[in-house]
């Protein structure tokens, strides 16, 4: 699912398309097998509780680096 998130100062605006990995299979496939992600989207990964287990993230199979932030 692809959802418009919007930020805004006061000299511009960025409207962002991310993708809301809810899912445990979205959450799963993440970004892994993509050649590349354009700096206009982004992907939040939805978690249904705290914890350092599922906060994980790793970078097996990624082709290009990430920005991430808690």
């Amino acid at each position: 699912m692809f959802r418009k998130l919007t930020t805004q100062s006061n000299t511009n605006q960025v409207v962002l398309s991310v993708e809301w990995a809810d899912t445990f299979f979205s959450r799963f496939m993440g970004l892994m097998g993509r050649k590349d992600i354009k700096p206009s989207k982004g992907l939040i990964l939805v978690l249904d509780r705290e914890s350092k287990i599922n906060a994980a993230i790793h970078m097996l199979f990624m082709r290009f680096n990430i920005a991430v932030i808690w």
